[in-house]
Parts: structure tokens; C-alpha cells; sequence
């Protein structure tokens, strides 16, 4: 059974694209995960430059997400 989470904040930048990150490298295989912000202040920008790094120390690579607003 094939598992959808979508992890969601203000713009996508920085909460959820790191949540996102994580999430998918503790995830099982069969598990979909994505991220979306509740605005659209930052669409198809990178994450913010301090998410990109806290997860690189943790060796996750969230630097090509780009952030996208949640539509229903």
C-alpha cells in the first residue's frame, strides 16, 4: 500500500522542504512524501540557504527542491 504525505508551511522555503527531506530518507521505499507552502511567496525558489545546510550536516540534500504552493 503506497503511503502519500505532504508536509506544509507558510512558503515553502524552509520548515517543509527540510520535514520533507527527512522524512523521505527515513521512509520506506513505498512511501511518497512532498512538500507545499500555504503561500505563494517563493514559488520554484530553492530552499532557504540555512534549511540547505542544517540538512546537509544530517547528509540529506534538499538543494534541488524548489518550493510550490499547496492547491487543493
Amino acid at each position: 500500500r503506497n503511503i502519500k504525505i505532504l508536509m506544509v508551511c507558510l512558503g515553502n522555503i524552509c520548515r517543509s522542504p527540510l520535514a520533507q527531506g527527512i522524512l523521505t530518507q527515513k521512509s520506506k521505499k513505498n512511501a511518497f512524501i512532498d512538500s507545499a507552502g500555504t503561500a505563494s511567496y517563493h514559488i520554484r525558489r530553492s530552499p532557504d540557504p540555512k534549511s540547505i545546510l542544517v540538512a546537509k550536516e544530517k547528509g540529506i540534500d534538499i538543494s534541488n527542491y524548489k518550493a510550490r504552493k499547496f492547491i487543493e
